[in-house]
């Protein structure tokens, strides 16, 4: 049988979450769906109680919640604030999701210096995870963006569309491959020889 209680360290991330949620969120939600600007100062607002890096690594200065990213306390918490505003909600996860690929591909020498950009507390610094293309969706199997190597830098290649933060992101995260429709393969393989973000 599995137990599908939450632990007490979830139990206060979701609290936390749907306190945000209810005072900070559902009060302005209607306004920026009507204005379409981004949600600076509920933005900062979060970022000052750590709801912006709690699933980053305590080691980067992220508030270390087991599991990150895909553990229970992502679903829960992303849950309660997107019963806010799934729009507000995304962009408060945005950073922890760009940060995945530099903790999953990255050096360590990368994560130390890109990670703790996300993490302070008194600055908020979004992240964009660059990976919907025109003609593939989100399928990085049928991705077209080519990087190739020019001496001591990368050079991109390619059209990237929908992604969230693109253009206001302190640090975009490109998805590319060296052999375009080489497949998930080929993909797995670049991912590894080409994390050198700018």
């Amino acid at each position: 049988m599995v137990d599908l209680a939450l632990t007490a360290e979830q139990q206060e991330m979701r609290d936390l979450a749907r306190d945000f949620a209810r005072r900070e969120i559902r009060p302005v939600a209607a306004e920026y769906d009507r204005s379409g600007e981004i949600p600076w100062p509920v933005l900062e607002k979060a970022n000052a109680i750590g709801l912006l890096s709690w699933g980053l690594p305590e080691a980067y200065g992220g508030g270390g919640v087991p599991g990150g990213l895909v553990g229970v306390a992502n679903f829960v918490v992303m849950e309660e604030l997107a019963w806010g505003c799934a729009g507000i909600a995304t962009a408060i996860g945005s950073s922890v999701y760009a940060a995945g690929p530099i903790l999953a591909f990255g050096t360590e020498e990368q994560r130390r210096r890109f990670i703790p950009r996300f993490c302070d507390p008194d600055a908020v610094r979004l992240g964009a995870l660059c990976v919907t293309e025109p003609q593939g969706g989100s399928d990085v199997g049928a991705m077209r963006t080519t990087f190739r190597r020019d001496g001591d830098e990368y050079v991109l290649d390619g059209t990237k569309c929908f992604i969230t933060n693109g253009g206001i992101a302190d640090l975009h995260i490109v998805f590319a491959v060296d052999r375009p429709g080489a497949g998930w393969g080929a993909w797995l393989r670049s991912s590894s020889s080409a994390t050198t973000p700018a």
